[in-house]
């Protein structure tokens, strides 16, 4: 997924009602979504750039992870301005120690890194080899915000081949757990 372009409706500015329409042409017409539809001044689009890998031997009941992210301006021509942000999870089995950084200023496709680095710890109950999902909530101060997922990956991936043709039904179930299993 990726935003649109900024559409002007600066003519209508004013009017008691405005409506807008979307259209949508593609081959893909039954996955697409319209999310965080946004009203206002044009804003700059922000993204994951980079985040650090895990330490070395994170696993199910690790405390004191740390993770530095670092975002993206896409926007070819608005800039984002100094901006807070908070690390959040809906994931139970994280606790977040160390949720607030900042970020300086960002010219249109310049990046930057946050002025702390995110702390977490894991539960030991968590399961291992799994992704830890985290979003980054950013906010200028001036009610405009943003949110940035942050995927991790915790252990090993599991991959799964299958190479089937019978006319019988092949029933599949991933889950958690070891690649080798």
């Amino acid at each position: 997924w990726q935003s649109s372009a900024w559409h002007d409706l600066s003519e209508f500015a004013g009017n008691e009602k405005v409506y807008v329409a979307l259209y949508y042409e593609g081959g893909s017409a039954g996955r697409w979504q319209v999310d965080d539809f946004y009203v206002g001044e044009p804003l700059a689009d922000l993204e994951l750039s980079e985040v650090s890998a895990l330490p070395q031997g994170t696993v199910p009941g690790s405390t004191g992870v740390e993770i530095d992210v670092t975002l993206v301006n896409t926007s070819e021509n608005y800039s984002a301005p100094p901006l807070s942000a908070i690390l959040t999870t809906a994931d139970s089995q994280l606790s977040i120690v160390s949720s607030e950084a900042s970020y300086g200023e960002m010219a249109p496709g310049a990046t930057a890194q946050g002025s702390a680095p995110f702390v977490f710890d894991v539960s030991a109950t968590h399961p291992d080899h799994s992704y830890l999902d985290f979003a980054v909530q950013l906010s200028d101060g001036e009610g405009h915000q943003w949110a940035v997922p942050v995927r991790l990956l915790m252990g090993q991936e599991s991959i799964a081949r299958v190479s089937y043709s019978a006319s019988e039904e092949l029933h599949l179930e991933l889950g958690h757990g070891p690649p080798v299993a």
